[in-house]
């Protein structure tokens, strides 16, 4: 799926215009963009230790936050988007962590930061008309978004009700939303790396792209990501070739900024 989608991608753009707009970013800029990938992890950690909390299970600060690095690296290289959350929830599994527990505190944290990515794209989805006038909404994204909503909100009712004691939910929330900070912070890093202005769409294209990335047929998101980004930016003023260059950026970015993770399994031993 990742080479199919980066061929249709490829085939619609001049490939030679994105490699200039790549070659001439702002290596300052592009270096804030990897710096977010830490942040995320500290926020996604955090997010994770409380849940394991509520479910009774003690997890250390220092420890879930190597354990979260070395998930995301592998998230990033691993097809389906999801194997770095196997691999942190088995080697976080012992007698006095159950292997069910660890798993419903993983896959809750996770559902809990998708639904505040879905609640802003919905959001952004809403105020299109006003932050873009003239310029359509992307068919079908509303009632999709609407159903994802509805589904996460029951499976997390569903998998980790001890999560949602108010306290932690509320913390889980606000990690969640920090963390969506920190990836549209890094989007709009490399786009004005690249010489570009992204405006409005950080609010409302930006996080669908993102969105898109969580469907686990694609290795790390890609092809994903860069098919959704040039699929709508290009309505928006920017060319296909901006909008290529800008995905690509993000992409190398992230995984520069999770490359650190690699040495998570030599620290743990």
């Amino acid at each position: 799926m990742t080479a199919a989608l980066l061929g249709w991608v490829l085939h619609r753009i001049d490939a030679t215009a994105v490699g200039a707009l790549l070659l001439g970013a702002d290596p300052v800029l592009l270096l804030v963009a990897a710096a977010m990938v830490p942040a995320q992890v500290l926020l996604a950690a955090r997010r994770w230790r409380l849940g394991c909390a509520a479910l009774g299970v003690a997890l250390g600060a220092r420890e879930a936050t190597l354990e979260y690095a070395l998930s995301t690296l592998l998230n990033q290289v691993l097809p389906g988007g999801m194997a770095g959350d196997a691999v942190r929830v088995w080697r976080q599994r012992g007698p006095e962590r159950p292997m069910a527990t660890v798993l419903r505190a993983a896959a809750g944290e996770r559902m809990v930061g998708l639904l505040v990515h879905g609640v802003a794209v919905l959001g952004g989805l809403l105020a299109w008309p006003t932050l873009h006038p003239g310029v359509p909404r992307p068919l079908g994204a509303l009632p999709l978004v609407g159903v994802l909503l509805v589904g996460l909100g029951g499976a997390i009712a569903t998998t980790a009700r001890a999560m949602l004691v108010p306290t932690v939910l509320v913390r889980q929330i606000l990690a969640s939303v920090l963390f969506l900070g920190t990836l549209l912070v890094a989007f709009e890093a490399c786009g004005r790396a690249i010489g570009m202005e992204l405006g409005a769409a950080v609010f409302t294209v930006i996080p669908l792209t993102l969105l898109a990335m969580v469907a686990p047929i694609s290795i790390g998101g890609w092809g994903l990501r860069e098919a959704t980004a040039v699929a709508l930016l290009p309505q928006l003023g920017l060319t296909a070739e901006q909008a290529l260059a800008l995905s690509t950026a993000y992409g190398l970015t992230s995984l520069a900024g999770a490359l650190p993770g690699v040495v998570v399994p030599w620290v743990r031993r």
